[in-house]
């Protein structure tokens, strides 16, 4: 009798430390999804994380979601496995700005001078998330992301 007990003892305080693991240490993911929108219109391309905040002193956050923004600026999170959403609870998005157009190098047909190629800027480059803290619900989730562009004196 003192056995099980025990046993169940351990497996109850097993649970409540994982509290909200699986099996294999995972935290348990909710779907999330939305849409990136600059100055009113979908951003098209880039990529958002969505980093767990650590709720106890001795807890490890939850793995980082990650998404990559469509064309028409929708996103859905990956953790684990493809679109399985984001580690439910609280925690801070980040934007990184899709890279800029490829403009390919030329030769001046006038004197043969060469224009080596270059990239111009993404029209995103110094846009942060407006309101960067959100909480990953367990019933579903659909954020939009407003972006904003930093002045000259926030980089």
């Amino acid at each position: 009798m003192q056995k099980l007990v025990l046993a169940i003892a351990v497996v109850v305080a097993i649970s409540v430390a994982c509290g909200g693991c699986s099996p294999d240490g995972r935290k348990s993911t909710s779907q999330t999804t939305g849409t990136v929108i600059y100055s009113g219109k979908p951003v098209a391309g880039g990529t958002l994380t969505f980093n767990p905040a650590t709720v106890k002193v001795k807890e490890l956050p939850g793995k980082p979601a990650f998404a990559v923004i469509q064309p028409d600026g929708t996103f859905s999170f990956s953790t684990y496995g493809n679109g399985d959403g984001a580690v439910i609870g609280k925690g801070k998005l980040s934007f990184i700005a899709p890279r800029g157009k490829q403009i390919s190098p030329t030769i001046d047909n006038k004197d043969g001078t060469f224009k080596p190629g270059q990239i111009e800027p993404s029209p995103y480059a110094g846009c942060a998330i407006e309101e960067p803290e959100v909480e990953i619900k367990p019933e579903g989730n659909r954020f939009k992301v407003k972006l904003w562009r930093k002045s000259a004196s926030q980089m």
